[in-house]
């Protein structure tokens, strides 16, 4: 023979480091803070379950037809005891994460890959890569869909207090009154640092769905969201955070706020922020980079409106921006591929990270790393 094959059987060191936690590279990953879970999704539509304690599979189920390979985007229902997902077959799809039951397929067609999924008083708005499209479904599979022309495409959103937000590549920010139908406000740090009204309705029912509007740039990582649910709204408070070409912006969403605060989240030139998140007291914020740093800066006095002189700030036509950085709590350097998605546990202790290396690792939040 021309050639010699070695079979590397369990309890060698080889094979176990060669155990990947997933077959296919990681599309997403969340933690349950109900049961205190990691629920993971790959490109070959099997979602695994896992306990954060012991690293231990609890249940493992398939939410794609067989055979196929492709982008599935994973989110909880408000009462975390529901996993949402769409892939391929473009359906939105209720499941229950613990047994794998499959409980409701809503009758609707949606977009190939997803790029978001939030849930607002029973209902789903999700939106889709490539376009400015939002679907608003209620839970018996009943669905509008609205647009607007500030947005070239949706790269992310989430909602707070009874309003949505979606950001779009272009570097809009449209905030949404989805009660009454209409669109409230939008802004854009490179254009300004206020908020602008905006009186345009909602647009259209039922899009062509074989056609849908297109997008001529793909969506970046950056142009991110996050809401301050904790905060109320207010014109020196910010309630909403985004990203943008690795800066971090405070914005106070009201109609006579704008830019509060903003700083550098990224050392590299040209690095881009790919993921963030905050903890649940929305104490700390995680921010992912593409060049694969892991930072978490304290944000529990960032964004509130201040006139201290000592503070480094700049003036736009006499609107006064904080450029003062929150004291960053932590940093450290993992993944050899791009991250898809970093949570963290209920006490914000330890750190759950996916990768396109198919791995999940778990970290204490010193960064020292516990395990695969």
């Amino acid at each position: 023979n021309t050639k010699i094959g070695s079979y590397l059987g369990r309890g060698t060191d080889v094979f176990q480091n060669a155990i990947t936690s997933h077959d296919k590279p990681l599309c997403c990953a969340l933690y349950n803070i109900l049961y205190k879970q990691v629920v993971s999704v790959c490109q070959d539509g099997v979602v695994t379950v896992w306990e954060v304690s012991t690293g231990q599979v609890t249940s493992k189920f398939k939410v794609t037809p067989d055979k196929h390979v492709g982008h599935t985007t994973i989110a909880f229902d408000e009462t975390q005891r529901k996993l949402i997902t769409v892939s391929q077959d473009r359906k939105l799809k209720f499941w229950n994460f613990n047994s794998g039951a499959l409980l409701s397929v809503l009758p609707v067609t949606l977009p190939k890959k997803v790029t978001g999924i939030v849930c607002s008083k029973n209902r789903v708005y999700v939106s889709g890569m490539n376009s400015n499209i939002i679907y608003d479904l209620d839970m018996e599979g009943n669905y509008s869909c609205f647009s607007h022309h500030y947005l070239k495409d949706i790269s992310s959103m989430g909602v707070h207090e009874g309003t949505l937000i979606t950001a779009s590549s272009n570097g809009n920010i449209v905030i949404w009154d989805t009660d009454q139908g209409k669109a409230l406000c939008w802004m854009n740090d490179s254009k300004s640092p206020r908020t602008f009204r905006v009186d345009r309705r909602l647009t259209g029912s039922r899009p062509d769905e074989n056609n849908p509007q297109k997008s001529q740039t793909e969506n970046k990582k950056d142009n991110l969201v996050v809401c301050l649910k904790k905060r109320k709204v207010k014109n020196d408070t910010a309630t909403l955070l985004t990203s943008s070409d690795g800066y971090i912006c405070a914005w106070s969403v009201s109609i006579n706020g704008g830019l509060i605060g903003k700083f550098r989240a990224v050392d590299k030139e040209g690095a881009v922020i790919n993921t963030m998140l905050t903890d649940l007291e929305e104490q700390i914020l995680m921010t992912w980079d593409s060049t694969g740093k892991f930072c978490q800066w304290d944000i529990a006095s960032f964004g509130f409106r201040k006139q201290a002189k000592e503070e480094p700030f700049e003036d736009r036509n006499g609107w006064h921006v904080s450029l003062a950085q929150p004291p960053l709590l932590g940093s450290w350097q993992c993944h050899l591929t791009e991250v898809v998605s970093v949570q963290c546990d209920h006490s914000c202790t330890k750190v759950i990270t996916a990768g396109l290396d198919r791995h999940l690792h778990l970290w204490h939040n010193t960064g020292s790393h516990i395990g695969v």
